[in-house]
């Protein structure tokens, strides 16, 4: 198995948990290709995109607490403020 075939299905097992996730990794590895082919399996399940935590945490918290979210992140350092639970998966370059 191939590492976009690990993300891919990792990706798929925390969607079908419905847990939150948190993908990431540099630019260009893939994270927003790897959503748009998620993106009939995201919209079922009820999950929120955001590019960035930065994106995510401008969301309004009595919001928060009733979504599912999938967040693309390039800088890991910001992940320490995403209080909710979440899967993290992380991409390598392509």
């Amino acid at each position: 198995m191939t590492l976009n075939e690990d993300v891919r299905e990792r990706a798929i097992k925390a969607i079908n948990e419905k847990k939150n996730i948190i993908i990431c990794g540099p630019e260009m590895s893939g994270k927003t290709t790897l959503q748009k082919e998620l993106k009939e399996l995201l919209q079922k399940n009820n999950y929120n995109i955001f590019y960035g935590v930065q994106e995510y945490h401008y969301t309004e918290i009595e919001v928060k607490k009733c979504i599912k979210f999938w967040i693309e992140e390039i800088n890991k350092d910001l992940l320490s403020d995403v209080k909710e639970d979440y899967e993290y998966i992380e991409t390598g370059s392509i």
